[in-house]
């Protein structure tokens, strides 16, 4: 499983468990907790598709590291 896939899991488990909080503090903690994984899932996102552009970019120019 991908990292982001993990995050965005990671984040529908807070959303759930805030749904079931009995204080406004616990549901908004938990909330912010969901964002910041769906924050992170994005930025794994982003960082695989700019592995995956410079791998084609090195492989078009046939240089490697």
């Amino acid at each position: 499983m991908s990292p982001a896939k993990k995050y965005r899991r990671n984040a529908t488990q807070c959303v759930l468990v805030a749904e079931d909080a009995l204080s406004a503090t616990d549901q908004l903690i938990l909330m912010q907790m969901a964002a910041a994984w769906l924050r992170l899932a994005e930025q794994a996102e982003k960082d695989t598709q700019a592995d995956v552009s410079d791998q084609t970019s090195r492989a078009r120019t046939g240089h490697s590291d």
